[in-house]
């Protein structure tokens, strides 16, 4: 079966969309800080023209990089763009691109750190990647639900040099945008790495109808198998870095749990309540 970005006819069965081979990633090798990370990615192979690739310098250090807002709204956290890349994943006979996995390495930081704290120390990481969160996707309310669980199937890394963990950001109510995945590490007291990944597949509807129609099941494997491929070296100031923060730290294990949070108040949650008995009493009208 051949699976062409050239479209012809439109999918009319359900299907599971064909991209990039894995097993003809190239490595790639670069340095933030002294601290070596290394990956596997095939090349970049994006059905839109406005996604363009980036590709890291060898070696970048963290005063030499121009930090920047991750949102408009606030400059409470900032971020560098490192590494960006994105692979079209295509139907079979000529049905076109039915969905992308796009992925970005960026370096990630608060604009005002605290001094005495370190992304080290797990408590410190999990409460500084909840208020990342927060700052991403916190705004983004429908009828007074939030649009965004996070963290979705969270799950601590712990053959790593540092903590880490992988998670999910789902679309909620209202929201028929495609998943978020994320890995976070840090590399330094007040920076850590985020390795995200989005999982879109094209067509109308929320996930659930996508479902119906395209398997999300080879994009997100993707993502896996370039997550698994991700390798660090701490340099020598980042390794006593980590062995200061973790002085006197009885635990230095991260939480296995971490439920999605909620950004919503009582007053939100009301409309919200409100907004579905309407949408109920419509839909009992519409079907007598």
């Amino acid at each position: 079966m051949f699976n062409w970005s050239l479209k012809l006819r439109q999918q009319t069965e359900y299907c599971v969309p064909q991209g990039p081979s894995f097993q003809r990633a190239s490595p790639m090798h670069f340095s933030i800080g002294g601290t070596e990370i290394s990956l596997r990615a095939p090349r970049h192979n994006s059905h839109f023209a406005y996604k363009e690739a980036l590709q890291p310098p060898k070696k970048c250090e963290y005063n030499h990089l121009m930090m920047k807002p991750a949102r408009k709204h606030s400059k409470r956290w900032l971020y560098h763009n490192l590494f960006m890349r994105s692979w079209s994943f295509n139907g079979p006979w000529f049905s076109g691109s039915l969905g992308e996995l796009t992925m970005r390495i960026a370096l990630i930081t608060p604009n005002e750190p605290d001094q005495h704290v370190s992304f080290f120390r797990p408590k410190a990481f999990e409460n500084g990647a909840a208020d990342f969160l927060q700052y991403c996707y916190a705004k983004d309310i429908f009828e007074g639900a939030q649009e965004w669980l996070a963290p979705v199937d969270w799950e601590a890394i712990t053959s790593w040099p540092s903590v880490a963990a992988t998670f999910y950001v789902r679309p909620y109510s209202g929201n028929a945008s495609a998943p978020n995945r994320y890995f976070l590490f840090p590399v330094a007291d007040k920076h850590f790495i985020e390795v995200h990944f989005n999982l879109h597949r094209n067509g109308r509807g929320d996930q659930d109808t996508k479902d119906k129609r395209v398997s999300l099941s080879t994009i997100e494997q993707l993502s896996t198998d370039i997550m698994n491929s991700i390798q660090i070296k701490l340099s020598p100031e980042a390794q006593a870095q980590q062995a200061k923060a973790l002085e006197g730290c009885e635990d230095a294990s991260l939480s296995v749990d971490f439920p999605p949070l909620k950004w919503t108040t009582p007053e939100q949650d009301a409309k919200y309540k409100r907004y579905l008995q309407d949408e109920l009493r419509t839909q009992e009208i519409l079907n007598s």
